[in-house]
């Protein structure tokens, strides 16, 4: 269970308990940058709320009162999301208790056909323009380096391929349904009017 993992990862960052509406400006930032840099990554993550962190780097099983749990509601963090990443990065709120201490788990989807950026500065926590990232050390920073570009850009351009691949199969599972007949046709010819369906759909894209 990620709850009781006790240490994070490039896919799991915990943080202490709070309140939504207590949060600064800064605070708030600091947790759209790390969905950011969760986004930006190759599997779903996960942010965990309610949980400390002790003097030895151990995790702190403090969880959250039922206040400072209802305060974090997906249509607050989303409209800050909104305005700080471009695109929006997806993602759900999720409480749950465990050993009976309340949580909350927010999971983020990784992007799918474009990386998100940062849109909007705010304060020292995050900058417009930049894009974050979960390092190898298990922290969200900016891309600095050759790899980390390397990296995403083939995730986003093989994400972009994945949806045109998708996108032709639909359209040749469609195709196969929208003509009926009473005799099938050579397997070829079925092909040919398929395959030339889906080049006139990818010109569309």
């Amino acid at each position: 269970m990620l709850i009781t993992r006790g240490y994070e990862s490039r896919d799991l960052d915990a943080k202490a308990p709070g309140h939504w509406g207590n949060w600064t400006a800064g605070e708030k930032a600091e947790l759209v940058r790390d969905m950011m840099a969760m986004a930006n990554s190759d599997r779903p993550g996960w942010i965990l709320l309610g949980i400390a962190e002790g003097e030895a780097g151990e995790w702190l099983y403090e969880g959250l009162s039922a206040p400072q749990s209802a305060s974090f509601d997906p249509s607050d963090i989303g409209k800050k999301v909104k305005r700080l990443a471009d695109p929006e990065v997806k993602f759900s709120v999720h409480r749950v208790k465990v050993r009976g201490k309340l949580y909350v788990a927010i999971r983020v989807e990784p992007f799918q056909t474009m990386p998100h950026i940062c849109r909007a500065s705010s304060g020292t926590v995050v900058e417009e323009g930049a894009i974050y990232v979960r390092n190898e050390a298990c922290e969200t920073s900016k891309i600095t380096t050759a790899e980390q570009t390397r990296s995403l850009i083939e995730r986003a351009t093989q994400a972009h391929a994945d949806s045109i691949v998708g996108r032709i199969a639909e359209l040749i599972t469609q195709s196969g349904r929208l003509a009926p007949s009473a005799v099938a046709p050579e397997p070829e010819t079925q092909w040919a009017g398929q395959i030339e369906a889906a080049r006139r759909e990818a010109g569309k894209i």
